[in-house]
C-alpha cells in the first residue's frame, strides 16, 4: 500500500511553500507548486494566495492523481513490487514532470531494480539547465535506501529475491542514450584519475559528438556519460568512476 504521507513530506520538502501564486513555466502556482489551490482543487490565477494547511489539503488529493498515472505506465504489479521510499521517490518526480519519463517508467516496469530506477531518475539533472539537479540527485538516492518495506520476489520464478538497497552482480543494464566507437589501434591513457576518464570517454565518442571538458571534475555531465558507458558495456549503472569502469575503460582502449 502506497504511504502517502511519505510522499507528501518529500514532494514538501523538494517544492517549498509559497503563500502567493507565482508564475512558473506554464502556469501560475502556490502552495506547495500546486496549480490548483486547496481541497476545492481551484485553478490557480494571479493575486491568488493560500495556508499552508490548505496547500497541504490540496497536496493530498493530488498525490493519489499521479500515483494512478504512474500505475498505467509501469503496471500494478511493477508499482506494487517497489518499496515505500521508491514510490514516493518516483511521486515527486512525476509530481515535477507530470508523470514518469520513458526511460525512469521503462525501469520500473520491467522490474530492472532500484540502481537502473535511481541511475535513470539522476540522468534528468541536467533538465531545464539543473535547476532541479538536486532534486533528481536526493529522488536518486531515496530508490536507493534501505527503508521502507520489502520487495517481493524477482520477476522470474528461477531468480533470487532482491533485497532494497541490494543489486545482483549482473543486473540489466539502465538506459543509455549514446553509443560508442572503439579505436581501432590500442591508446593508452592513465584512467586512474578524473581528467584520465573525461579523456578516455571521449575517445570512444562517435565523429561529431560533443566531448567532456578535461578538468578533472566529475560533474553532471561527466556522470551521465560514464552512466552511459556503463550500460552500454553492461554494467551496473551508477555513475561512479569504480573499479569495473575503469578496468572497461582499460580493456576498450588497449583491446585487451
Amino acid at each position: 500500500m502506497t504511504d502517502y504521507q511519505r510522499a507528501a513530506n518529500v514532494i514538501a520538502s523538494f517544492e517549498g511553500f509559497a503563500p502567493h501564486a507565482e508564475w512558473d513555466v506554464n502556469h501560475f502556482r502556490l502552495g506547495f507548486g500546486s496549480d490548483t489551490e486547496g481541497p476545492e482543487q481551484r485553478e490557480v490565477v494571479k493575486g491568488m494566495t493560500t495556508t499552508r494547511a490548505r496547500a497541504l489539503q490540496n497536496l493530498a488529493l493530488r498525490i493519489p492523481a499521479y500515483e494512478a498515472k504512474i500505475v498505467e505506465q509501469v503496471t500494478p504489479a511493477s508499482w506494487a513490487a517497489l518499496t515505500n521510499n521508491e514510490q514516493a521517490a518516483l511521486l515527486s518526480f512525476a509530481y515535477n514532470y507530470g508523470a514518469l519519463t520513458s526511460s525512469v517508467a521503462r525501469c520500473v516496469r520491467e522490474q530492472y531494480g532500484c540502481r537502473a530506477i535511481a541511475a535513470a531518475i539522476e540522468a534528468r539533472e541536467d533538465d531545464n539547465g539543473g535547476v532541479n539537479a538536486r532534486r533528481r540527485q536526493l529522488e536518486a538516492l531515496l530508490v536507493l535506501s534501505t527503508e521502507g518495506v520489502a520487495r517481493p520476489a524477482a520477476r522470474d520464478a528461477d531468480a533470487a529475491p532482491v533485497q532494497p538497497g541490494v543489486v545482483s552482480p549482473n543486473p540489466p543494464p539502465g538506459p543509455s542514450s549514446k553509443e560508442f566507437v572503439e579505436p581501432r589501434d590500442p591508446i593508452t591513457i592513465d584512467v586512474g584519475t578524473p581528467a584520465g576518464v573525461q579523456k578516455a570517454l571521449n575517445v570512444f565518442l562517435p565523429p561529431g559528438a560533443t566531448k567532456l571538458a578535461v578538468d578533472g571534475v566529475i560533474g553532471p555531465k561527466t556522470r551521465a556519460m560514464i552512466r552511459d558507458w556503463q550500460a552500454w558495456r553492461g554494467l551496473p549503472v551508477n555513475g561512479l568512476v569504480d573499479q569495473a569502469t575503469t578496468n572497461s575503460l582499460h580493456a576498450a582502449l588497449t583491446g585487451r
